[in-house]
């Protein structure tokens, strides 16, 4: 069972609400996938939402051609806050695809295609939050027991008997003194130990220099010698 997914449409056509919304609904609902979806007619209202709500949405779909602030610019804005949002792209326009590459897009619909490719792009969405979407509960030291998306982490790393789990926007010190106490095995959801005591999400990886990782935000972590071809066959495989 998929927790619950929280989805919001912004488009300002009608027909394409109702449309989206009933095979959403339809979709969801057969593969016993427990969802909530919010509507914007405007990008100024999707942002109000997005960016003051403390319930990130885990699905946007964005109509490209809106007025005020179009989808792809309110895509931009959310992406500062939010680095695991799937955003997917709704338009009537063939040649204004090439907008939407700097936001970090799962997919995008064309309209004048629309019932050819609804289906497979909401079958590889929910391949895709069939992984992303799982959480991890943990016992933290400030805050107790608490929910984390997994692919939101970034790292866990064991040190000093103590693990601390390092996600975009913030550290979590944790109750586990090694990586084996931790309430699920991580590698099933492409985590790697590249080192004693460090286990690396290779979502975010973003390049192998020499016995470094480097990560997407720049950080640099030590990988072992044992590990390195191990890690690049993995690596080179997800690229």
């Amino acid at each position: 069972m998929f927790q619950q997914v929280k989805i919001a449409i912004c488009e300002d056509q009608k027909v394409f609400i109702n449309l989206l919304s009933s095979i959403i609904d339809s979709k969801f609902k057969k593969k016993n996938i427990s969802f909530s979806l919010d509507v914007f007619t405007n990008g100024e209202e999707l942002l109000a939402e997005a960016l003051s709500s403390s319930e990130k949405y885990d699905i946007i779909f964005f109509d490209i051609d809106l007025p005020g602030i179009d989808g792809t610019e309110a895509a931009r804005k959310i992406r500062t806050m939010d680095k695991v949002c799937i955003f997917i792209f709704i338009t009537s326009l063939d040649e204004e695809v090439y907008k939407i590459f700097d936001t970090g897009a799962f997919d995008f619909i064309r309209k004048s295609y629309f019932d050819k490719e609804i289906e497979g792009v909401l079958n590889r969405l929910i391949k895709k939050i069939s992984i992303n979407l799982n959480k991890l509960t943990i016992n933290t030291l400030e805050e107790g027991p608490m929910e984390l998306r997994i692919d939101e982490i970034l790292y866990i790393q064991a040190c000093d008997k103590r693990v601390s789990i390092f996600t975009h926007e913030n550290s979590f010190g944790t109750t586990y003194r090694t990586l084996k106490e931790l309430p699920m095995d991580l590698t099933q959801y492409h985590f790697f130990q590249i080192y004693r005591g460090l286990l690396v999400n290779l979502n975010y990886v973003s390049k192998i220099i020499e016995h470094t990782v480097l990560l997407e935000n720049n950080e640099e972590l030590p990988i072992s010698r044992r590990k390195i071809t191990e890690f690049e066959k993995l690596f080179y495989k997800s690229a």
